[in-house]
């Protein structure tokens, strides 16, 4: 797997305060701020797996603005694969912007159903075009992933065919996932208000900030053309290469090796 030909973005939350609230993009420049305190979003923690060096603990008064270099237009597509821990079972959303009413729109909501109902361990993804198309998927169940523990998550969606599609893996296994909408979305055009993670921004308005833990949120892409999907084989890699240990062993560091070409 090639992240550098593979991923738009590479955000590995290893930052520490001296680096002035930037949040590096390792792949494309697609370069994020951290807004809010650095004292209570930022653990620097190698003992504290699965982050290899750092993972960022947001308190809800913090989040990331990746700007609107992130748009999904173009795609046909894409993979968003993260570590999550959340500390509550509130509704969260872990990234999204949304436009004016009746355009692109794009979020991914934690601890919520597709009817949008706070509900314990339930998720979802929604995509929404500007011509009113959506693909809108997820789990009705508790996943287990509001239990206070590490998670690693990757959501995918085939979008721009005749049926779009979606998929979801936690912890290394795909999941039957509920479909609402599978409608093509064929028309995502740019986004008007800056990307945002560990929260959502709403037409300038940043709602449901997250309550927990992210490590190593990488969205996988191309900026144009048919995208790039991840098989069973990359997604067992980013799950800590298919071991899925809390701790920094080997497949933690083969994982290390194959991120950061080392």
């Amino acid at each position: 797997m090639d992240l550098t030909t593979n991923a738009i973005s590479q955000y590995k939350l290893n930052e520490t305060a001296n680096d002035d609230y930037s949040i590096d993009d390792n792949l494309n420049n697609n370069e994020a701020t951290l807004v809010g305190a650095y004292p209570s979003a930022l653990h620097s923690a190698a003992a504290n797996p699965p982050n290899l060096n750092g993972y960022f603990n947001f308190s809800t008064a913090e989040y990331i603005n990746c700007g609107v270099s992130l748009s999904l237009n173009g795609l046909n597509r894409f993979s968003i694969s993260t570590w999550v821990r959340l500390n509550s079972t509130t509704s969260y959303y872990l990234c999204g912007s949304v436009n004016s009413t009746g355009s692109t729109n794009f979020a991914i909501g934690l601890n919520t159903n597709t009817n949008d109902a706070n509900a314990t361990g339930n998720c979802y993804l929604y995509l929404r075009d500007h011509d009113g198309l959506r693909l809108h998927f997820g789990m009705n169940e508790d996943t287990g992933i509001a239990d206070g523990g590490w998670h690693h998550m990757v959501w995918q969606c085939n979008i721009n065919v005749a049926s779009a599609s979606g998929d979801l893996w936690i912890d290394g296994v795909q999941k039957s996932i509920y479909t609402k909408y599978a409608q093509r979305v064929d028309n995502v055009t740019a986004f008007d208000w800056p990307h945002t993670v560990a929260a959502v921004n709403l037409r300038g308005v940043i709602t449901g900030k997250l309550y927990g833990a992210l490590d190593n949120f990488v969205f996988f892409g191309a900026a144009t053309g048919a995208g790039f999907l991840l098989d069973s084989d990359d997604v067992a890699y980013l799950y800590n290469s298919g071991v899925g240990t809390e701790e920094l062993s080997s497949g933690i560091q083969i994982l290390r090796r194959r991120i950061e070409g080392y």
